[in-house]
């Protein structure tokens, strides 16, 4: 008898200790965006992903993921019905409703891709290429100077799509002239279309990217204003920048790039 009740008070104690684990979970977002945070059967990937979970992990700070499209994740971010999201650009808006964290979480390069054959040229001026066709993700942000460029109307003619796939198909079928990316994306480019070629066309041409990068963007890691997290913000600052000054940031980076058989950022 007297076992039976130390084992029901284990048991008891057990379900506390998982519930009281679970109710302390942070719920994170991630969006498809390789190759910094995308999902692969069922798994979460990505540079930036590993990033975090390493930084979470040594803060003792347990994190459930989830992938969200980017304009219900901000909007659950504003809501309060998330608590973080991965991979952040701070822009004037954002700032009302993200406690974004103070130490950079990855820097991006924000590029053009046409496809092959394309006679379009960049030389790093916007104005020349007022009058071509872009693709953009909706309600992404690509920098200060694209960004600006849409507002003052310098690029005037925008598709706007939730899914990078159908800016990829416009992209080769002629309906948009220049998809904007970030640079890295071009390995999943290629990817993609194949698995294009098998569905929705026949044939994709070849995407290039074009060169110089319009802007290197700094991306962060957003906490929710709602949810009040600025203690976890800091507490998370803190270890990505003890992170980069033991050099284990830069070791994980390495690492997924070399696991993933990509070429370098640089």
């Amino acid at each position: 008898m007297k076992k039976t009740i130390i084992v029901l008070i284990l048991f008891l104690f057990s379900c506390l200790h998982f519930q009281a684990i679970a109710e302390d979970e942070l719920d994170i977002a991630i969006l498809e965006y390789p190759p910094y945070e995308y999902t692969y059967n069922g798994q979460f990937h990505g540079v930036s992903v590993r990033l975090v979970e390493a930084v979470f992990q040594r803060i003792e700070q347990p994190i459930k993921l989830q992938v969200l499209p980017w304009s219900r994740a901000l909007k659950f971010l504003k809501e309060g019905r998330i608590d973080g999201l991965i991979e952040v650009l701070v822009v004037p808006e954002r700032l009302t409703y993200i406690d974004f964290s103070q130490v950079v979480l990855m820097e991006e390069r924000i590029t053009l891709f046409v496809v092959e054959d394309s006679p379009i040229t960049f030389d790093g001026d916007l104005r020349a290429l007022s009058e071509y066709h872009f693709g953009a993700r909706q309600d992404f942000s690509y920098g200060t100077i694209f960004d600006e460029a849409v507002a003052n109307k310098v690029i005037k003619h925008m598709s706007i799509d939730v899914e990078f796939d159908t800016l990829l198909l416009k992209l080769c079928t002629g309906d948009i002239d220049i998809l904007i990316g970030e640079k890295n994306t071009i390995h999943y480019v290629s990817s993609r279309i194949k698995v294009l070629q098998n569905t929705s066309i026949k044939r994709c041409k070849n995407i290039k990217r074009l060169s110089p990068i319009i802007q290197t963007t700094s991306a962060y890691m957003g906490f929710s204003k709602e949810n009040k997290l600025i203690h976890i913000r800091d507490r998370f600052d803190e270890a990505l920048t003890e992170m980069k000054r033991d050099g284990s940031y830069e070791k994980i980076i390495e690492a997924w790039w070399s696991e993933n058989s990509l070429k370098s950022r640089d």
